[in-house]
């Protein structure tokens, strides 16, 4: 059984063009096409690189490769305050005390303020974020030899 140098397909010892792609089938010599690279025929049929044969099972296999996870962390303060019943119990009358404060002693009022840490209440939100890069393989395999190729 002879084989086409051009497209891989069987051809009868007698004929002189090939039926697939029509080109000129030469005599003792080897084919081409001997290497494993997926061979295909004009008509967008594949076929076995070692054989020719067009019955062929293709497999798909998905491969995850180099994932990367990154985070950005955003946190929001607000300045504590005080609550209702401190400002119904206590808050009134002390705001007095301190805006009279203010007026009698404005510098040593001015530096306890500056001196004066103030307190925050906050939330932190992280967010990830995966990118994965997914990787497709076809693996063939020739029903007629039981050629297994990758398919490129």
């Amino acid at each position: 059984m002879a084989y086409c140098s051009k497209c891989g397909a069987r051809v009868g010892d007698s004929d002189r063009f090939c039926n697939n792609c029509g080109a000129l089938i030469t005599r003792g010599q080897p084919s081409s096409n001997t290497n494993e690279t997926v061979t295909r025929s004009n008509a967008g049929v594949l076929a076995c690189p070692k054989c020719g044969s067009t019955n062929i099972r293709s497999e798909t296999f998905q491969e995850q490769d180099q994932s990367v996870t990154t985070g950005v962390s955003k946190t929001k303060l607000v300045e504590k305050r005080h609550g209702f019943f401190w400002w119904l119990l206590i808050g009134w009358w002390w705001t007095m005390i301190k805006a009279v404060l203010w007026v009698v002693a404005f510098i040593p009022m001015a530096l306890i303020r500056a001196g004066r840490r103030r307190k925050y209440v906050g939330t932190t939100t992280t967010v990830n974020t995966t990118k994965n890069r997914i990787q497709y393989h076809i693996v063939c395999t020739c029903q007629d030899c039981g050629h297994i190729w990758k398919k490129q």
